[in-house]
């Protein structure tokens, strides 16, 4: 998924790779992929095996691709180019929870600026850590300082977590701290929030025990947790996934058929408990149960299955409260199957914390300015939702909605008054500078309003086709699309509606033969074609 634009757009490249559970993966400032890997090998932007990555955890006895978060990529301070990999070597051993177990987090090193910029490994397999550790849950969060990296990685089945530091001479142990009730090592995930003040774990053993949900302050500067509050978590446990919102405020827990959402900021966050969602029995092909979360660029919150499924499910505003998160199921159609995996990310756009005792180097959070716009009110077609998707602590807002309107709000809305084509501008700013950036934003356009536009296009896959038809069409993952399906006569056999640039129609019970079809875009664009029945 492409995030350069307001729209995100998914590409789809064969390569003979399997991606299980354990994926990280790196881009440019840009959004141009450099590598990634699967806890097996390192592939480079061509999509074949790194110079000198083909072999990434030398233990056989057990799969490496099987550790939620099991690896995890971040950029080597002040060394240009070059790269750091850390990831957890599985070994069999069977346990009363499990069938592995991790004795060893390794680290490799990746060197861009060899083999004609596709990288080369120049350090593999390097040993950092020897001990019992949990399975995964490898993230990390920017230094106060806003160069080092700190990386915390939990012990297995223990309250104890080692932190490291990453600095341009390398990784530094800066000590082991233990605080909280003891958990039981199992599944999981593990995220900082993306202001770096709070630590999120959970690790999932099962229906019987449960799953045991760790939150904790965190100081950006020392490195050190702090005020645990430890949740039990007995009813309503599955396979497990945590987030937390662009605004820091929200926890979302995902259990298989449930997610849940959690007000960090509340006096009782146990008490604050929501149900977000519960698993709608939707298949494509296989169950699409909810599994792990990951924050995007555009702020929202995207969430992957606990299985080999073509979909993925999104929490649209993920910094509002209960229901208002517009989360919708299965609401991301992926041209090809995704089994189990998810990328791990570390909140790469967190600056320096400017003040702060440890805010030593000269470097201040120069604010640079993005947003992202929806229709969500399908009766006020000319109703649009802003949200404010600035990056390095904007303390101001000020937009112009291109129609003599605007707003000092940080994520307004706006009612235009007739349908057309505006330019909306955001300006934010901060006390070390200021930035700009402007869309065109299509508003209330209809079939009758004389503007130029692009024709809907439309893949219809197979064609003829046996049971379930695929229809392509180029709009946002956001967007309606409403399908209906006529008889050579002229009936109406069939409707559909969906959001996003693909769908998947079981039409299994019709009879064979020869149909027509419309497809409707939320943007007033239409196409209409024949499809085949055989």
């Amino acid at each position: 998924m492409l995030f350069s634009t307001p729209d995100p757009e998914i590409i789809n490249d064969d390569r003979s790779i399997d991606f299980y559970v354990t994926n990280a993966s790196i881009c440019d400032s840009s959004g141009a992929l450099l590598f990634y890997t699967n806890g097996y090998c390192v592939a480079n932007a061509n999509n074949d095996t790194m110079l000198g990555g083909s072999k990434i955890n030398p233990d056989s006895s057990f799969f490496q691709d099987a550790n939620n978060q099991g690896a995890l990529i971040l950029p080597i301070p002040q060394q240009q180019k070059k790269y750091i990999i850390i990831h957890s070597l599985s070994t069999l051993y069977p346990t009363a929870y499990a069938y592995h177990q991790i004795y060893n987090c390794l680290f490799t090193v990746v060197d861009m600026n060899l083999d004609q910029g596709l990288g080369m490994v120049i350090e593999a397999n390097q040993s950092f850590l020897k001990d019992t550790l949990c399975f995964g849950k490898l993230t990390a969060c920017k230094h106060a300082n806003g160069r080092d990296w700190w990386i915390l990685i939990p012990k297995w089945n223990s309250s104890a977590y080692f932190m490291f530091l990453l600095t341009p001479e390398g990784m530094e142990l800066r000590g082991k701290q233990q605080l909280g009730s003891k958990p039981i090592s199992g599944a999981g995930q593990a995220v900082f929030s993306p202001d770096g003040t709070k630590y999120v774990r959970y690790n999932s053993v099962g229906t019987e025990i449960g799953g045991f949900l760790d939150i904790f302050d965190f100081d950006r500067c020392t490195g050190q947790l702090s005020n645990p509050v430890n949740l039990h978590l007995t009813s309503q446990v599955g396979m497990p996934g945590v987030a937390i919102s662009p605004n820091s405020r929200y926890l979302y827990v995902a259990n298989g058929l449930w997610l849940h959402q959690y007000d960090l900021a509340a006096t009782n966050v146990a008490a604050s408990k929501v149900l977000i969602g519960t698993y709608d029995g939707f298949k494509s092909p296989g169950p699409t149960y909810f599994f792990m979360l990951q924050l995007a660029p555009n702020g929202k919150l995207y969430m992957n299955s606990a299985g080999s499924v073509n979909t993925l499910h999104v929490i649209h505003s993920p910094d509002l409260p209960g229901n208002a998160c517009r989360f919708e199921q299965h609401g991301v159609q992926l041209p090809a199957r995704n089994d189990w995996s998810m990328p791990n990310f570390p909140n790469f756009r967190l600056g320096p914390l400017d003040g702060s005792p440890c805010d030593t180097l000269g470097l201040d959070n120069l604010p640079v300015a993005h947003f992202r716009w929806e229709f969500w009110d399908t009766l006020s077609p000319l109703r649009v939702f802003f949200t404010n998707l600035s990056i390095y602590e904007p303390q101001n807002w000020q937009w112009d909605f291109g129609d003599s309107a605007e707003s000092i709000e940080k994520d307004p809305e706006h009612v235009y008054q007739s349908p057309g084509v505006y330019t909306v501008c955001l300006r934010v700013q901060n006390d070390y500078g200021a930035d700009t950036i402007c869309y065109d934003v299509v508003v209330g356009i209809t079939s009758d309003l004389e503007v130029t536009r692009t024709p809907l296009e439309v893949s219809t896959v197979p064609n003829p086709f046996r049971s379930v038809l695929n229809f392509s069409v180029p709009v946002a993952s956001w967007a309606r699309v409403d399908a209906v399906l006529y008889d050579l006569a002229g009936n109406l056999v069939a409707t559909k509606a969906w959001r996003g640039a693909h769908s998947d129609w079981d039409l299994q019970g019709l009879p064979n033969s020869v149909y027509l079809y419309e497809l409707i875009a939320e943007d007033g664009r239409r196409t209409a074609g024949q499809v085949v029945k055989w």
